[in-house]
């Protein structure tokens, strides 16, 4: 532990990569939180505007209308949604919801049977009121599914990115690597001085300041010798 909070310290790479990452990281769970909201929001603004497409459906067809006399309260298995007269005629089908016939028309959330629901009740043109209700539960699930696949790709791109930055960061200062290895295989005798073709402009003041060095060890020797 000691040695890597000693390299971490010293190495460029290392506090390069690690400040990279944290950013990347940070603006991932940043946008993926306010993607995952906005998705779920959307998701359930379009479910209740299921319910008024459904409304205005039975609104627009009386036929439909007559047809919730005989079937009040029935469940769509497809959309998990209940449709139903408001105080029908005659006894209420065991299935329907307890839904009050006092409620205005619009969206409402209601706690009905241990479960909550989103209801939208509306009037049609002969003065009978319909309700069609959607259990909170089955839209949230909807919503959940729907958020997570606008962050899915999100949680994809970080990794990646991640990747990404320690292949671009390692061979950016592979140069460097390649001086040491090139400096520690000379001998005393080999003063002549390093190569500086495609060198990053950040390493060739340092290459440079080492060259004139060599060129000064190499006159004192040279002088030495004389």
């Amino acid at each position: 532990m000691d040695g890597c909070k000693e390299r971490l310290k010293h190495s460029i790479y290392f506090r390069l990569a690690l400040a990279l990452s944290v950013a990347i990281i940070s603006m991932a769970l940043v946008a993926g939180a306010f993607s995952f909201y906005s998705a779920f929001e959307e998701a359930h603004e379009l479910q209740d505007d299921l319910l008024s497409q459904v409304a205005a459906f039975v609104q627009n067809q009386p036929a439909a209308a007559l047809a919730l006399m005989e079937l009040n309260g029935k469940r769509d298995d497809d959309s998990d949604l209940v449709i139903q007269l408001l105080a029908p005629r005659g006894k209420a089908a065991k299935r329907s919801l307890p839904i009050p016939d006092h409620l205005k028309d619009g969206k409402h959330t209601l706690k009905l049977r241990g479960d909550t629901y989103r209801v939208l009740i509306r009037t049609l043109r002969d003065g009978q009121r319909i309700a069609v209700a959607q259990e909170t539960e089955v839209r949230d699930d909807i919503a959940q599914d729907s958020a997570f696949l606008t962050v899915l790709p999100l949680l994809i791109l970080a990794p990646t990115l991640l990747l990404v930055v320690t292949y671009l960061l390692r061979k950016m200062l592979r140069p460097v690597a390649q001086l040491a290895a090139e400096v520690d295989a000379r001998n005393e005798q080999a003063l002549h001085p390093l190569q500086t073709v495609n060198l990053s402009s950040e390493i060739q003041p340092f290459v440079n300041a080492i060259n004139r060095l060599l060129g000064r060890v190499g006159g004192a020797m040279e002088s030495q010798r004389r």
